[in-house]
């Protein structure tokens, strides 16, 4: 009578330090027929050891949803039952936010319509007269941003429009330290007189090549005028009647 006490004893205390056999429910105990002891084990349609067993759903569970008990799916926190088909195993065909409309951006449903920002990101606006309320999230830095930046991501800042990154600390978050305004490049009197300089260098030689070229051309038509048909006809009869002369 003693062993069996102690050995009942003995189990509970095991199963509470180890705290799953009353929340695990794919853990039931029973008594070994030949010794009487009360042994822990896993229970039909779970698969593992104690105190690691896991129930089995044969068809798997749709998106957002787990195996909470043999073939039993339990759609997640911030989901509700979308459809049921009682005719399958398991029942539960589809899952759906329980917030609508859905959560804004860097957001998630937490429960029924109740949003709830991600982690590195806090509510930056709500609405009381709408659901959800939480309308927007913002990302968060574990120290505020230097001059001229801003919290671009979690524990990430990014300069402004018109500076740019000047002193970066990789050693510590958020690594920038320092922000300087950007500098614009400005024409000076210098490069404009080098631009002027390059353009007469290329551009004149070759309009003065031009033009001399236009005017040997006119001065070939005047030494060399243009000859008709005529003048050509007149030479070729004179050719040819000096040669019948010969």
């Amino acid at each position: 009578m003693w062993l069996c006490l102690k050995s009942i004893l003995l189990a509970v205390i095991l199963c509470t330090a180890l705290g799953l056999c009353q929340a695990n429910v794919c853990i039931e105990s029973a008594y070994e027929s030949d010794t009487s002891d009360l042994v822990y084990k896993c229970r039909e349609g779970c698969v593992g050891t104690v105190p690691n067993c896991l129930p089995v759903c044969d068809n798997g569970c749709p998106a957002n949803s787990n195996c909470t008990s043999p073939n039993v799916c339990v759609c997640n926190t911030g989901y509700i039952i979308n459809e049921l088909n009682s005719d399958v195993v398991p029942g539960l065909k589809s899952c759906k936010s329980a917030c609508e409309p859905d959560c804004p951006a860097h957001s998630h449903c937490a429960g029924y319509n109740k949003c709830v920002c991600n982690e590195g990101y806090v509510e930056n606006a709500t609405n009381p007269d709408v659901v959800p309320s939480l309308q927007s999230c913002k990302p968060t830095c574990v120290t505020d941003c230097p001059s001229h930046s801003y919290c671009a991501s979690p524990n990430i800042c990014q300069c402004n429009k018109g500076y740019t990154p000047d002193q970066i600390n990789n050693n510590i978050v958020p690594t920038l330290k320092g922000c300087k305004e950007q500098s614009e490049e400005k024409i000076t009197g210098l490069q404009i007189a080098l631009y002027i300089l390059v353009v007469c260098i290329l551009v004149f030689p070759i309009m003065a090549g031009i033009s001399m070229l236009v005017i040997w051309i006119k001065s070939r038509k005047r030494n060399f005028p243009m000859r008709t048909k005529e003048d050509l006809w007149r030479t070729s009869f004179r050719s040819y009647s000096e040669c019948e002369t010969k």
